[in-house]
């Protein structure tokens, strides 16, 4: 009967879950006029850059002031720049994007009473030119799927029927530990306080906290172990603490006797708008945090790619569970992560 369950569960997420990378965003209203651009530019042997230009009251909504009117919200109208971008990255067009370089210069970046920008606007736009001019061009796209020995994030219901491992340290520590194909959960018993802080770890880790004042609580841990690399977490609780390593073929609890890494806060907190499960475990941190609704984006963070991030330029829908991570190459190194090869191009993992 749990087989069945849990046959049938895998046939739905593997019918409805989207192909990891790339995943397009939607088209942009320009994209007719981008591609023949391009076409253009590439006959010529030029490299074509597009500049998104933001208005003035998209940048701050003080510049409503200048014209008379009460501040509007104009978020949503980003997403006309949003979707050019990803457009023309796709595309393999330079994109300059100086709107958050704007709004750092502001006040001040727009001329009084007119749209235009001002010197230091100029300015600043031509700083933000001059610098991705002067960068490399974004690294490859890669193709769809997974590439041999990673595989999707495993469902909660194969947790739940898998057999216990045993890891050095963990009884001790009111620790279990399980492992279906490269990825391992580590869930240890905590009292009114714990937190679990990240060192060296994937950038697909996800870690949950449940502890409690009128009660018991978990500490939680899913992360892939991969060949060359090596996953180190402090599990931290009110008396003790200890720090998890995991490499293949070898995972035990060390004593921890000095300073532990900082938690990383990968998880929101339930509330009345976005509970979570008990046993839901997730990573909101890579794009998932992007998407509008609180099902969206726990659909996203669990990994099980039933909902996935809108990615920015440079960044794209990778990994087993199709979070927003970064491309890279020689000359575009991880800022966080590992350089990783993944489907015919690289992204940090």
């Amino acid at each position: 009967m749990v087989l069945r369950e849990l046959e049938a569960a895998q046939g739905r997420v593997a019918a409805v879950a989207p192909e990891v990378a790339p995943v397009p965003a939607p088209s942009s209203v320009l994209s007719g006029f981008l591609k023949r651009a391009y076409a253009i530019a590439a006959a010529e042997g030029a490299r074509l850059t597009v500049v998104l230009l933001p208005l003035d009251v998209q940048v701050s909504p003080d510049e409503w002031a200048k014209y008379g009117e009460e501040p509007k919200d104009l978020s949503g109208s980003l997403v006309l720049l949003d979707e050019v971008a990803a457009e023309a990255d796709r595309l393999g067009i330079t994109v300059v994007e100086p709107l958050l370089a704007f709004r750092e210069a502001e006040p001040g970046a727009f001329l009084h009473g007119d749209l235009h920008l001002s010197a230091i606007g100029q300015q600043v736009l031509a700083e933000q030119i001059a610098a991705r001019l002067s960068a490399p061009p974004l690294p490859a796209w890669p193709e769809p799927g997974l590439p041999p020995g990673r595989n999707r994030v495993p469902l909660p219901v194969e947790w739940a029927v898998t057999r216990e491992n045993l890891v050095r340290g963990s009884s001790a520590l009111g620790c279990g530990t399980w492992q279906i194909r490269e990825w391992v959960k580590i869930s240890c018993k905590a009292d009114t306080f714990g937190t679990i802080g990240l060192g060296d770890a994937p950038l697909e880790t996800m870690v949950r906290t449940q502890v409690a004042a009128d009660g018991p609580g978990r500490l939680t841990l899913v992360a892939p172990v991969l060949e060359g690399r090596r996953v180190v977490a402090d599990f931290v609780w009110s008396d003790h603490a200890a720090r998890l390593v995991l490499e293949a073929g070898h995972y035990r609890f060390e004593a921890l006797t000095g300073g532990t890494t900082e938690p990383l806060g990968t998880i929101p907190e339930p509330d009345a708008e976005c509970p979570l499960p008990d046993d839901w475990i997730g990573n909101m941190n890579l794009g998932c945090y992007r998407l509008e609704t609180c099902e969206e984006r726990l659909q996203c963070a669990d990994g099980r790619r039933l909902a996935l991030p809108p990615c920015r330029t440079g960044e794209v829908n990778a990994g087993s569970a199709g979070y927003c991570v970064d491309r890279c190459d020689t000359a575009n190194p991880c800022e966080h992560g590992v350089c990783t090869p993944w489907m015919g191009a690289a992204v940090c993992l």
